[in-house]
Formats: C-alpha cells, structure tokens, sequence
C-alpha cells in the first residue's frame, strides 16, 4: 500500500481535518456544547454584540431590582453585592446602617437619604445603563 495514508494516520504536512476519514474508524469531536447549546464553552451566555466580550453570569434584572426594592426596606448596596461590586456594595450598606444608627440623635436622617438616593439611582443605572461585573464582563440582559 502506497501514498500519504500508507503508514496510518494523515498527511505530515496536511494534519488532521474535521470530518476527514480517520484510519482509527472514529471522527474528530464536535466542538464543546454550551448551556445554549453548540457554542463558545468561554462564553456559556454569549457575547456582546459589538465588543465581543463574553457576558456575565449575574443577570441585570436581578442586581438593578435587589439595589432598588431593597433600598426601600434600608437594605442599600445588595445588588452591587450580587453583581460583585464589593467596595460601593459595603460602602451603602455600612453606610446605611451607620446613617440609621445617628438617626437615633437626628443627626443621621440627611445621609440615610443621601445614601437610599444614591442606591436607588445606582439601581437605574444598572438595569439602563452598561453596568460590569466585579471581574469587568457586561452584565447579560
């Protein structure tokens, strides 16, 4: 027997082909399936559009609406936590309960508005605007 598959496996200078015969009796793997189905297994919740960058795990319904009606029950900062936004996520949250704490001497009812105002707007910001993960990905949709 003669030729490039002479000696069993392929070509030295061709390399294996998806698809091609293998002289072993098995093809080459299908590409890894994702979450969604066959896709990029670095990216199981797909990629943003333009950027091409792949899509956080952590929903942005989810961290816009905990940061929202939380602040209501003067819980602030719980969807920075969520998202991983650990810095601003404790800065409202200790915040909050050291501005209800000096309300007990009216000292703290300015801030712990200041600070319920600045997670509720921070809470629209994320569900509106181009909010990122603590490892920097866009949130998905």
């Amino acid at each position: 027997m003669t030729g490039p598959y002479s000696q069993g496996g392929f070509p030295e200078d061709q390399g294996p082909v998806y698809g091609a015969p293998n002289p072993y009796g098995y093809q080459q793997p299908l590409p890894a399936q994702s979450m969604y189905g066959f896709g990029d297994p670095y990216a199981p919740y797909g990629r943003h559009p333009v950027t091409g960058e792949p899509y956080s795990d952590k929903s942005k319904a989810t961290a816009g609406l905990l940061q929202i009606l939380l602040g209501f029950f003067g819980i602030c900062g719980v969807g920075r936590l969520y998202i991983g936004s650990v810095g601003i996520g404790l800065c409202q949250l200790l915040g909050m309960f050291f501005a209800l704490f000096m309300s007990a001497f009216l000292i703290g009812i300015p801030f712990a508005i200041g600070i319920w105002i600045w997670a509720f707007v921070d809470g629209i910001v994320i569900l509106s605007g181009n909010a990122r993960d603590g490892v920097r990905r866009p949130l998905r949709g």
